[in-house]
């Protein structure tokens, strides 16, 4: 079980960013998503479910939840009613958080303020000498145009890169944008993390047979009294 939520949550993690990003999108159309199923990273089943649904890591969520759901109910999950809750709302956390990065995309800034701002910059730029040389010299025209360059030049990559943080215009160097890779690395990394690490824990953690024994011992002996009360 752990195993299939690791892989789920490493699918829904490639679906998502496939979704808002350009770089990744390709992973997502049909021909992609038979290249997850020859990785191991989704069956033929479930591949033929993504196609039909349309609704790409959506549904991967649902099965998460409901993989879990099914968990807790079958016993191979304990914590009953309590876990069931704690896992619905941390299912309807991540669902608002992840929905929210589209919705900071489609409601950025038009593209036409850029270009104003970056035709702005550029004049600035080009004038800056012209100005400065009668007031300052030649050679404080060149180190003031330095850092007019600098400064201006390198507010306007910085609003390139909270305009389109992924980089998918291609508005300037791939560098200043979010590493999607990186992210994906970490999550997939993570999926795996606990679950290897929880396969061998050493003797002095684990529950001793003896406290389970005088556990049983105790609730037999508490049954018994009850019986006992009940017939008298």
């Amino acid at each position: 079980m752990l195993a299939t939520v690791a892989r789920y949550v490493r699918l829904f993690n490639v679906l998502l960013y496939a979704s808002v990003t350009t770089r990744f999108a390709p992973l997502k159309t049909p021909s992609g998503l038979q290249r997850l199923v020859k990785s191991g990273h989704l069956t033929a089943d479930e591949r033929e479910a993504l196609l039909q649904s349309s609704l790409g890591h959506n549904i991967v969520l649902e099965w998460i939840f409901t993989l879990l759901n099914s968990g807790v109910a079958d016993g191979r999950l304990g914590g009953g009613n309590t876990l069931q809750l704690v896992l619905a709302n941390k299912v309807t956390e991540l669902r608002a958080t992840y929905a929210s990065i589209p919705d900071a995309l489609s409601g950025r800034m038009p593209l036409a303020y850029t270009q104003l701002v970056q035709i702005l910059v550029d004049v600035l730029v080009i004038s800056a000498p012209l100005a400065l040389i009668h007031s300052v010299g030649g050679f404080g025209a060149i180190v003031g145009t330095a850092l007019i360059t600098l400064f201006h030049a390198s507010i306007l990559n910085l609003a390139k890169m909270f305009l389109d943080p992924f980089n998918n215009n291609e508005y300037g160097d791939a560098g200043l944008s979010i590493n999607v890779l990186t992210l994906m690395q970490e999550t997939n990394i993570g999926s795996e993390r606990w679950r290897k690490g929880a396969q061998w824990v050493p003797p002095a953690t684990r529950l001793r047979p003896t406290a389970v024994e005088e556990r049983q011992k105790k609730r037999g002996t508490t049954l018994a009294g009850l019986f006992n009360l009940g017939g008298i």
